[in-house]
């Protein structure tokens, strides 16, 4: 099996009215093992809040390019997070491709891939037409935030984090349970998971956007824990 992760992300009407919570555009389907932990050595946040130039994303993989306006689009969207984050990314070398697909093993309807062998995280054109750029930026952050993790940050392996998640879990109904059974498990990858989705959401915030009320809703201890470490 490929050493690769990649994130389904499937719109709903936000409209609509559920005993189970719908699979929205925060819900996601793990692929591959969980990414590997690299000793790297990296200053203090205090080290890592100077202004640096942009960071430039490639354009095109094994699969082709993209077009110019994609890619500035989600270089846009890297370039908003705040600087102490983009700072780890140039730290520990993260690259993040636009492109038109995957050169890695990925399931129907994956919009976002993180490579863990390379630090490579890759981000579909074909995948995002016709979606908002709300799903880019959840897309482009969830991945960013599974690859500091693996990479570097650890933070799903956390007791605070965990903790936290664990306080949302015990609170959810049976059927919200299994409706959100990728994140249920207390092993390693659902871990993974609820830390690169939290992590999304609260760049998302952080950036100007908007956290989906649901996963607000749900997700409370988990985003209170967030923005404390990304105040």
């Amino acid at each position: 099996m490929s050493e690769a992760r990649s994130e389904v992300r499937k719109a709903t009407d936000a409209s609509t009215e559920s005993n189970v919570v719908p699979r929205e555009v925060w819900m996601n389907e793990a692929w591959g093992p969980p990414p590997r932990s690299r000793d790297v050595a990296v200053e203090s946040k205090s080290d890592t809040t100077q202004e640096l130039p942009a960071i430039k994303i490639e354009n095109g993989n094994k699969t082709g390019k993209v077009s110019d306006e994609f890619k500035e689009k989600t270089e846009k969207i890297i370039n908003a997070l705040p600087e102490d984050v983009k700072q780890l990314l140039r730290k520990l070398d993260i690259k993040i491709v636009a492109a038109p697909g995957f050169d890695v093993p990925a399931p129907p309807g994956a919009l976002g891939v993180l490579d863990d062998r390379t630090n490579t995280v890759t981000i579909s054109e074909r995948a995002h037409q016709g979606k908002p750029e709300e799903v880019l930026s959840a897309t482009a952050y969830h991945e960013v935030g599974h690859a500091l993790d693996g990479v570097f940050l650890r933070e799903s392996n956390d007791a605070k984090f965990q903790k936290a998640l664990e306080a949302d879990r015990k609170a959810l109904s049976l059927a919200m349970k299994r409706s959100l059974v990728d994140y249920m498990s207390k092993d390693e990858d659902a871990y993974a998971e609820s830390f690169a989705e939290s992590f999304a959401y609260r760049q998302v915030e952080r950036t100007g956007g908007k956290i989906p009320d649901q996963f607000l809703k749900l997700f409370q201890h988990t985003i209170t824990y967030m923005r404390k470490k990304y105040p």
